[in-house]
């Protein structure tokens, strides 16, 4: 489960606890088309979540946005995967 949908679920149910944690990882990154306005598209989005009322960042956790390098972002080590399936 990710942070986001932990800090959604956990408040609501005291009984259920951590039993593991990756190290923390930016989320997923904004994109727009090749060309496209992305310091723009940046700037809406921050001006967006400045906008929020402060029981809305609260409940979603957004404080802004972090403005890193293509290259910084990609050099980021993924973390591991699921394990495989197991057939029925």
């Amino acid at each position: 489960v990710d942070a986001v949908s932990w800090r959604a679920i956990g408040a609501d149910h005291p009984a259920l606890e951590v039993i593991g944690e990756t190290e923390p990882t930016p989320g997923l990154p904004y994109i727009t088309r090749k060309g496209g306005d992305a310091a723009g598209l940046a700037a809406a989005a921050e001006a967006a979540i400045a906008a929020l009322a402060p029981e809305d960042r609260a409940a979603t956790g957004l404080i802004g946005l972090a403005r890193i390098p293509r290259s910084a972002y990609l050099a980021l080590p993924l973390p591991p995967g699921p394990p495989p399936a197991v057939p029925n």
